[in-house]
């Protein structure tokens, strides 16, 4: 499903759409809503495993928990993550994705 992102038929020309990974993760990532807040006015995270793109997770403006960092409780693998902004807003910044490791 992730793969569909870019690559499905129903292409989104309107998205700023960003890609990282693999992301090595021991239990725990974070996201930062903030970042995101600010640089569109709508915007959609989907985790997946890395190698067979199952989505584990998905999270978008609306439903985030947080007013600054997401976190995502994880089993232990590597994953990917897809976001997408709508709306844009300037400056355009990605979202900063910490794995537990790196805290």
């Amino acid at each position: 499903m992730a793969s569909l992102l870019t690559t499905a038929p129903r292409w989104n020309p309107h998205a700023v759409i960003a890609t990282t990974g693999p992301i090595p993760v021991l239990k725990e990532i974070s996201i930062d809503r903030e970042v995101c807040d600010a640089s569109a006015g709508e915007w959609t995270v989907v985790v997946c495993r890395f190698g067979d793109h199952q989505v584990v997770e998905t999270f978008h403006h609306s439903n985030a928990k947080s007013d600054q960092a997401q976190a995502l409780q994880l089993p232990a693998g590597e994953y990917q993550l897809f976001l997408r902004y709508y709306h844009r807003k300037e400056p355009i910044q990605y979202a900063h994705v910490c794995p537990e490791f790196l805290r």
